[in-house]
């Protein structure tokens, strides 16, 4: 079972092909709708084009409503229309959970932000840092950038975090891992917790425990263990209040705001 099919270019086709022996099976699964492999050629496309024997899932598991079938209209190329409100429990049971907001320019897009995250907070009762994951399209460059959105977003969301000296995050900030690496950690499943060091993805989020102006704590999200990143390391963390869209791929939130 060959997984992420669309992004195999010719050559690492194949490879596998004339590695695999005669009278095997292969079940090649992919999106032939995602961006062409990095390298020449597109042979899963290929494959389909060709008439080989294939099927089409239709039916969207993750995700669903208004969100769904603005999905479709676009790799369609067909016109589309957002939620006119946010209703999560229509009758219809078509949740309308795509809401487009129009603004004329950056400033009033993030004062536009720090409304809506206002009405999510006050309405319905959503946690603004780990309920909510406001994304963008760039690092630099612009008012609504990552790095200018995550200093707006930290001074809102957490003013009054403690801090220590050089140390730009605060006890209590959502920060992401930016580099693969090994960490030294803290396990608290036992007591007393084990120190030993612990695999951190590049893209992991979590939550700023601890400070000095030597290390920062943090722990993962959804995982009972903490892991320290050195003064050596600092460039290796960042603040994650707002993430780059394609930084955010596979993942999942219960909100999100797309500037």
């Amino acid at each position: 079972i060959i997984d992420e099919s669309s992004m195999i270019p010719n050559s690492l086709m194949a490879s596998l092909l004339s590695a695999v022996k005669t009278g095997a099976s292969i079940l090649f699964i992919g999106d032939p709708n995602q961006l062409p492999p990095v390298g020449a050629g597109r042979p899963f496309l290929d494959m389909i084009e060709a008439g080989l024997p294939h099927g089409h899932l239709t039916e969207v598991h993750r995700f669903a409503g208004r969100i769904a079938q603005v999905c479709k209209s676009i790799n369609d190329g067909q016109p589309w229309q957002a939620s006119k409100k946010i209703d999560l429990e229509p009758a219809d049971e078509i949740p309308e959970n795509l809401r487009h907001i129009e603004r004329s320019s950056a400033a009033l897009q993030v004062e536009t932000l720090k409304t809506v995250l206002g009405k999510l907070i006050e309405g319905r009762g959503f946690d603004p840092i780990w309920d909510m994951q406001v994304l963008c399209a760039v690092n630099d460059k612009s008012p609504v950038s990552r790095r200018a959105l995550n200093k707006t977003l930290q001074n809102l969301l957490n003013p009054d975090g403690e801090r220590i000296g050089q140390n730009t995050l605060r006890v209590g900030d959502k920060p992401m891992c930016l580099k693969n690496g090994f960490r030294t950690a803290n396990w608290h499943g036992e007591q007393p917790p084990v120190v030993y060091t612990y695999y951190v993805a590049n893209g992991e989020i979590g939550e700023v425990v601890e400070i000095s102006e030597h290390w920062i704590a943090f722990k993962i999200s959804g995982r009972d263990v903490t892991v320290r990143f050195g003064r050596g390391e600092w460039s290796d963390v960042d603040l994650a209040y707002a993430c780059t869209v394609h930084k955010a791929q596979g993942a999942g939130f219960p909100v999100v705001i797309v500037m």
